[in-house]
């Protein structure tokens, strides 16, 4: 089994998304088999970059998808068809 790279993990968590819409860091982290506070570390580097959105609702934060972030996995998606990673 191979060793997930960070770009991996950026995939996991956006198709998460993807499908559920929003979520919160407890979610997003037990989904991509990561502790919380390397989530929230991960999260906020997405965030940076314009992969994420937050959103606060009733004082908690809830997490989705931008259109880059749509562009990512499609690109993701792609390159992992090219190169034949699995």
């Amino acid at each position: 089994m191979r060793k997930r790279t960070i770009y991996d993990i950026y995939a996991d968590v956006l198709i998460f998304l993807s499908v559920v819409g929003s979520a919160r860091i407890t979610r997003i982290a037990r989904f991509a088999n990561l502790p919380v506070d390397r989530a929230k570390n991960i999260l906020d580097k997405m965030y940076s970059i314009g992969l994420l959105r937050k959103r606060e609702e009733k004082g908690a934060i809830f997490y989705y998808m931008t259109r880059r972030g749509y562009e990512y996995v499609s690109l993701y998606k792609r390159l992992k068809l090219l190169t034949g990673f699995d």
